[in-house]
């Protein structure tokens, strides 16, 4: 895994684009947003040992938000190989990252019913046309 630093305002990974790696926050600060109809969205603020990217180590899909650096921020750069290499050995590892994904899938189930209902929700998450 590579190490990269970013200074305040750096873009690390940009909603749209393609990414075949995940980041995993060693210091600083980052914020994720979002960008609809010209206007930011903030989804969240991430710290030390949090991590953002994963989604494109299983899709093959543009990212679905941007991440930038609140400060001087140095994160790991983990591609798919490394992370299955990690997850081999360290089998918690990947009950940690599940943990933090089924939270965060979890979230976004509320934030779709409190936009569109209960049904069309469902009707998202499930793939039921």
């Amino acid at each position: 895994m590579a190490k990269k630093r970013y200074r305040k305002g750096d873009i690390i990974i940009k909603e749209g684009t393609f990414g075949k790696e995940m980041y995993v926050i060693i210091s600083g600060k980052a914020r994720v947003f979002k960008t609809i109809d010209k206007k930011k969205f903030e989804l969240s603020e991430l710290g030390p040992d949090d991590f953002f990217g994963e989604m494109s180590l299983f899709l093959s899909l543009p990212r679905t938000a941007t991440v930038q650096a609140m400060g001087p921020t140095e994160v790991l750069v983990c591609e798919k190989d490394e992370f299955i290499s990690v997850v081999k050995a360290d089998p918690e590892l990947a009950q940690q990252i599940i943990s933090t994904m089924a939270k965060r899938l979890h979230e976004a189930h509320n934030v779709i019913i409190r936009v569109e209902g209960e049904k069309k929700s469902l009707k998202i998450m499930h793939g039921i046309k």
